[in-house]
């Protein structure tokens, strides 16, 4: 498996665990303000889930930020957004949304 392929991978991987965590704790990922309130940990006013699965997303949303970052870095931007595009077709195939 090439570096990229495996970057498809991680990334779908990854998007996963989100949207699981995300339906576990009731936010909405399409809304860029439940989003910042995760990242942020100021989620008291979005979703219903506990401390620990807001904490998980938490951990997941800043994780993905960072692969995206080094995935920019290592391939440049027009490279690492096919490899986006294409982990969310996976995870569409599969049933699941992915997010913004």
């Amino acid at each position: 498996m090439s570096e990229l392929e495996d970057y498809i991978s991680e990334i779908y991987a990854l998007e996963q665990r989100i949207e699981r965590l995300s339906i576990a704790a009731g936010v909405d990922l399409s809304r860029p303000d439940h989003v910042r309130a995760v990242i942020q940990e100021t989620h008291v006013h979005v979703g219903y889930g506990d401390n620990h699965t807001f904490h998980l997303l938490r951990e997941m949303l800043v994780m993905r930020e960072y692969i995206e970052a080094h995935c920019d870095n290592e391939f440049g931007c027009g490279e690492c957004r096919r490899i986006v595009k294409e982990a969310n077709a996976r995870l569409r195939k599969n049933g699941l949304k992915p997010h913004a």
